[in-house]
């Protein structure tokens, strides 16, 4: 019997991450300035990274897939344009047609242009994902389970979304609304942080305020998400309050890996990672190099290898503005039924035992009866 076939989209996240993934291909990288290596990147064509065997879902159904690189930086899209980078992902997802692919993530920069690929899918046939839904039901599912953990009460935590109009951190906004107290937007936008602000105080019972700057955002929030599509790390350690929620979805990182090993009065994770179903190997995720620990993969891969093994033929995440809480809700109830699931908290290779976020979480009651205290 013929096997699904889902296919994953990625590009390079930095010179150290590029020269990881090109080894010998292209070895000279090392040697030459960044002009010149721009200038040699600029003429590669998508290939393929390494072929999957076989994922097998909880329900008995497998599947295979292929992981394929579309060789760009992200700040390629800027010096090169978005037309260029547009041209080059569809040369990926014809080279994906080629190796048979048949459910397709855009990972990454590749799922931003052209209108949250929206425009690639009136350009083929193939069904298509950016994989955000999963990504946010992730998300979501990391900071309750976090704040769970902690034994902290949902409605009363002030929560700073950085990237709130995107659509990942949008999705978050719709769902955390209906559950916290107070509701914190950052965008660069502010056209568009306008209109959902609007649109949140119409609908959600929490106190939505809206933010300029990340620094204010952030001040005394208790839970932090970015999901920006920011180059650079943009939270600040003083800014962060003891006992914090800090989960970052972006890629590259919004968060510096020196503000996790020097603070350990708050948790910072990588949010938007997936466990696959138990008793898969997990080899290729390491070959790959689709993640740190070479055990888990990304929501974005997550959610084609479950719409495969559905057999869900239409493009699921594609658009801007198209990801709601119900689709956010109908993945992730599939993905448990395949058996993916949440993977131990980390950031980078730091990882947090659930004895250490209870500590936070203890921690961080006694400071605050401390403060209740010297106030009363």
């Amino acid at each position: 019997m013929k096997k699904n076939k889902f296919g994953f989209i990625g590009h390079y996240l930095n010179n150290e991450h590029m020269l990881k993934l090109i080894n010998s291909r292209m070895s000279a990288l090392n040697q030459v300035s960044q002009v010149y290596s721009d200038a040699l990147i600029k003429e590669m064509k998508p290939y393929q990274l390494i072929e999957v065997p076989e994922i097998v879902s909880e329900t008995g159904v497998v599947v295979g897939g292929e992981i394929i690189v579309c060789p760009f930086l992200p700040r390629h899209v800027l010096s090169w344009g978005e037309d260029f980078v547009l041209e080059r992902v569809f040369d990926a997802i014809k080279f994906a047609d080629e190796l048979g692919v048949e459910f397709l993530s855009l990972g990454g920069f590749t799922s931003i242009i052209g209108n949250e690929g929206e425009v690639l899918s009136r350009r083929t046939a193939m069904n298509l994902t950016s994989g955000n839904s999963y990504t946010a039901a992730l998300v979501i599912s990391g900071v309750r389970h976090a704040v769970n953990t902690m034994e902290l009460p949902m409605k009363k935590l002030v929560v700073s979304v950085i990237g709130a109009t995107g659509d990942i951190g949008s999705a978050c906004c719709a769902m955390l609304s209906q559950e916290v107290g107070e509701l914190r937007l950052v965008a660069r936008n502010n056209q568009k942080l306008s209109v959902l602000a609007l649109d949140l105080e119409v609908n959600s019972p929490a106190k939505i305020v809206v933010y300029k700057r990340v620094s204010e955002a952030i001040k005394d929030a208790d839970i932090i998400i970015t999901a920006t599509s920011a180059l650079t790390t943009i939270l600040n350690s003083e800014d962060i309050k003891s006992g914090a929620i800090v989960c970052d979805v972006a890629l590259p990182h919004n968060v510096g890996i020196d503000l996790v090993r020097s603070r350990n009065d708050v948790l910072v994770f990588e949010g938007g990672l997936a466990a696959l179903p138990p008793n898969n190997e997990t080899k290729w995720c390491s070959d790959a190099r689709i993640s740190s620990d070479g055990e888990t993969v990304f929501g974005c891969l997550a959610e084609a290898i479950i719409l495969s093994m559905e057999n869900r033929r239409d493009n699921f995440s594609i658009g801007r503005g198209l990801i709601t809480v119900d689709k956010l809700e109908e993945i992730y109830a599939l993905g448990i039924k395949h058996g993916f699931g949440l993977p131990q908290f980390r950031y980078g290779d730091v990882y947090f035992e659930e004895d250490f976020i209870r500590r936070i979480g203890k921690k961080r009651d006694r400071e605050r009866a401390c403060i209740t205290k010297d106030w009363f």
